[in-house]
Formats: C-alpha cells, structure tokens, sequence
C-alpha cells in the first residue's frame, strides 16, 4: 500500500545566497526542474527545462552553457545545451545563524540555466540528466569523493503516459549554515502546479565519469555518514526528514562540510486502476555547513523586533513591550530573528496572557505567517476577548501543548516565563457608584447605584456583583444582577427581624468582558432604635450614615 500524499503549495523567490564553508572548487549543488509549455505555444510536449547550479565564489567562473541528455527507453537519446539565464543572484538569510565575518566564510551564488525542447512522444520513462559538471569541494567530509569522480550530477524524471505534467518546483532556500547542538528543521517546499500529490525522500548524491550519456552513480559515503543520514548529529538523534512536509529535523553534533540530495516524487491517482503512479520527479542535491557555533544574534534566541512600530523597552520595568489600543481583539508580534514554525502550537498553548488585575485573558489560536522555509517574523493572536481594561497587560512564555515554547530559526528557545507586556491604552474610565442603601418596608435591605453607560463597552457587559458585610464579618457576594440597565438589588437574604438589629454594609461591581473591574465604595445600612418610657417621649438613635449626601430624613411611627 502507498502512503499518503498531500500537495504542498508554496509561492517563493529563491534569490542569492552566501553561506560557511571551506574553499576549493565550485559546484555546491543545485537542482533541476521542467515546465509544459505546450499549451501556450501550440507545439505537443514542449517543455521548459530550468537548471539551477550553487556556487562557491572562491572557485573557478560557472560555464556559459550546460548541456542536458534527454533519455528514455522509448527514443533515442537527444541532448540540449542550456545557456546561462540571467545574473548570478544573492540571498543573505543563510547568515540567519551564523556569523558572515567569521573566518572561513565564504559567498554562494545561483545561477540558472533555461532552455525549451520538444519531447519526441509519449514515454512512461523519461529521464533528464545534465553533464557531468567538474568539480566538488575537496573540503566535503561525508562523501567518498572519488565514487562519483567528484563531479555533479542533477536529474529529473517524467512519466507522460498520463499526460502533460510539470514537475515540482523547489523554492525553499538550498544551502544553509548551522550550529554544533542546536536542533534545526529545515524544510524543503515545493510548488506543484498540476494538483498532483508529492512525496519527499532522501536520496544518495550522484555523480558520474566525463563523457558518458544518460548515466549517473550514486556516491558512496564514508564511515558514520550514509545518504539517508548525512550529518552526524547528537549523540542518541538521527536525523529525520517528513515526506509529507519536506521537514528535515537533526541535531548536529560535529564541526563538518556534507552533502545530501532530495527527492520530490509526483504522483498521480488513475482511476482506472485506483492506484497512484508515479509520473515524475526533480531532485536537488545540497552541500552544508555545520559551524562549531551560532552568531550572537542568533544565541539572543526569541526576541521582538524593536524597529516595529510600537515596540520597545519600558524604561520603568525593563519589559519588552507592544502598545495596544483598547478593545484591540488581537495581538500582532514581530520578531527580530525568525520562528521557526514547527515550535508553533496553533491552540495558542505557548503563552499565557494576563490582565493588569491579574485576570487570564484566554487566547483563542496563534497565527504564524511562514514562509516557504517554514519560518515566521510574525505571530498573531486571536484573543476570546478583546483588551478593554487599561495599563499593562502580561503575555508569558510556556510549554505548549506541542511540548516545547518557541523556537528561532537556529533551535534557540523562548524560556519558560519570558514576558512581553502590552500597554492598552485609550480605554474609557467607568464611571459607577454605588447610590443608596434603604430597608424596603422595614424587611429587605435596597442597594441602589449609578452606571453611565457611555464609560464603558456596553456589548461586553457581563454582570453587577452585589458584595454584604455582616456584622463582625467580611465582604461576601450576595448577588448577581444580569441586566446593565437595571439599578437596584433586593437582599432577599436579610429578613425583617435582621434588619432589626442589624447595619450591613454593601459594595458592588461590575464584571466587563470577563474582567472585575474593582469595587465601589461600601455604604451602610441605617439601623434606627428608640428608647424611652413615656408615649410623649421617644429617644432615637442609629448609625452614621455615609449614603445620599446631605440626607434629610423622615421619621413615621406605627
């Protein structure tokens, strides 16, 4: 049975790049795609065939054409030669982990080569291999260089029985620089434009004598190294690769230049047989890097980028810190090195969030923008609720549920409890107060208040909490009111026997977006008592009252 297959579609431009490495001669990999384009031209099985070479600056100039063998089983053998398309072109994100000005450094380059040909007819084997290009690095620790005559060779394959197709494109970047004990997943992503599905898998580097045809040899590798384990890692890891993503994950233990190639397998499903054929393939052969270790920068591990608008140190707490306005629904981070999205935890379980009262603030899902090599300068967190409370805000840093808290790019982690704060600000100030406290009929105790609802979001209003002291006690909540347009409470809860012999102080507060937003002032109950032997005479008392200001009072007697 075959495995599943998914499309994976990436949108990219693969420019220049430099990368850490010893000298020697040129050729540092490269690969090999095609494109049918006999749709727009009119011609049957034309195709565009574009071969990418990595080059080492510090070697001999790149030749002006390279030639292609087109072989199969079906035809004869026909060669194209490919110019030169274009400048060589720059990509500096390969210094992403390490240091460009740190000895041994040395540029890459890439160049392209293009050139259209018209199949001879319909063949299930088709098989592109470009001439045998002279030479490897001399430096290449994990290759027996002899084995392939230490040349390059790049391939492709296609099956047209089942139609046109154009293979997979690779767009990730080819050549990066890593660091001795940092974990890396280095994805490599394909387009594939004719909605087939497509498989990754390593495979051996090849090579080849001059003055052969349609040929290629697999190298072989030296002791500890093998094709399907290229870089010697950590002592109890191996490196793995995800066919369905293209994710390589390793841990390299050793200083050491390598090379490894990959595979993107095209397949698609016939329905006749029910069953998915294989109808081509491009390859792409790597040489990397492994330095003893990563540049500061990189070491300085998840950290927000201060050049972003808003974003700075709080000079009070020291805190990395984001403005915000009031009731913003969504926090935006962008960071000075890049995530490495597969330490993403899409639940939003990375980080804990926490009003200024110290209320958790729950965080519905992360939204990380990756790019084509799987890595984020930006993340974006849906909140269940949006920041109405105003001050400070604090976003914390922990394990997620995918087990580990962000990574960068170069395997250096964001620690447990790292905290990034968020000033909310513009939030309109509550204007509530608690009113009057009476006894309804000489039996219930009437809490009365004030809520302007133009100090506060009235589509987050949750609850007034109704809070009682009683004698010798402390505050208690009594009560919930769930209408915010309503402003009064009734103490069912204190009869007329208590009310009586009894004062009781109450306070309330209201609840907005999930968030107490702090109590009112306390105001007691007026408990009056008469003394006194003659019908004429009567002697009252009762508590200081701190109710309505200025209050008159009314006295009846029954």
């Amino acid at each position: 049975m075959k495995p599943s297959f998914y499309k994976l579609l990436f949108i990219s431009i693969i420019s220049t790049f430099s990368f850490f490495g010893a000298h020697g001669s040129h050729f540092a990999g490269g690969d090999l795609q095609y494109i049918h384009i006999g749709d727009s031209t009119g011609n049957a099985n034309e195709y565009l065939f574009i071969l990418r070479l990595y080059r080492d600056v510090s070697g001999i100039p790149m030749p002006t054409i390279v030639d292609l063998d087109i072989c199969s089983s079906c035809f004869n053998t026909s060669t194209i030669a490919m110019p030169l398309f274009g400048p060589a072109q720059m990509a500096p994100t390969l210094f992403d982990c390490v240091d460009p000005n740190a000895p041994g450094t040395v540029t890459m380059e890439v160049y392209e080569y293009r050139k259209t040909a018209i199949l001879p007819g319909i063949c299930h084997d088709f098989t592109f291999v470009t001439e045998k290009l002279n030479a490897r690095n001399n430096a290449i620790d994990n290759l027996n260089l002899g084995s392939g005559n230490s040349n390059l060779v790049i391939t492709a394959k296609l099956n047209n029985f089942y139609g046109v197709n154009s293979s997979p494109k690779f767009v990730s970047e080819p050549v990066r620089a890593f660091c001795v004990g940092k974990t890396f997943n280095w994805k490599q992503s394909a387009i594939e434009a004719d909605g087939d599905s497509i498989y990754f898998d390593l495979i051996p580097p090849k090579g080849g004598p001059f003055g052969t045809s349609c040929t290629s040899v697999d190298y072989s590798f030296k002791p500890g190294w093998s094709y399907t384990q290229p870089i010697k890692t950590v002592s109890g890891t191996s490196l793995t690769l995800d066919p369905k993503t293209g994710i390589i994950s390793f841990t390299p233990g050793f200083v050491e230049v390598d090379v490894l190639a990959i595979s993107v397998e095209e397949y698609r499903f016939d329905s006749l047989y029910t069953d998915w054929v294989n109808i081509g393939n491009s390859t792409r052969d790597m040489q990397i890097t492994v330095s003893p270790m990563c540049s500061p920068q990189a070491q300085m591990g998840v950290v927000l980028d201060y050049n972003a608008s808003g974003t700075y140190i709080d000079p009070d707490s020291g805190l990395p810190t984001i403005d915000y306005q009031c009731l913003d629904s969504s926090v935006v981070m962008n960071f000075a090195n890049k995530l490495d999205c597969s330490s993403i935890s899409p639940d939003g379980t990375d980080f804990r969030l926490t009003a200024p009262n110290g209320q958790p603030i729950p965080i519905k899902e992360i939204v990380s923008v990756c790019d084509v090599n799987n890595e984020s300068e930006q993340l974006l967190l849906k909140l269940h609720k949006p920041l109405s409370f105003e001050g400070h805000y604090f976003l914390y840093s922990k394990t997620g549920n995918d087990g580990n808290t962000l990574l960068n790019k170069c395997g250096f982690p964001m620690d447990e409890l790292d905290t990034i704060q968020l000033f909310v600000k513009d939030c309109d100030v509550l204007n509530m107060s608690i009113k009057n406290v009476t006894i309804v009929d000489d039996f219930n105790p009437k809490v009365e208040w004030n809520a302007d609802t133009s100090t506060y979001p009235t589509y987050l209003f949750d609850k007034i909490m109704i809070y009682r002291k009683d004698p010798g006690a402390s505050f208690k909540h009594v009560g919930d009111v769930y209408d915010q347009y309503k402003n009064h409470f009734v103490d069912n809860q204190i009869n007329g026997s208590l009310v009586d012999q009894n004062t009781y102080e109450y306070m309330i507060e209201m609840v907005i977006n999930g968030i107490p937003m702090g109590k009112t002032r306390d105001i007691h109950s007026i408990l009056l008592q008469g003394t006194g032997s003659s019908c004429d005479t009567l002697d009252l008392n009762w508590n200081a009252y701190n109710g309505w200001a200025s209050p008159v009072y009314s006295i009846m007697l029954g």
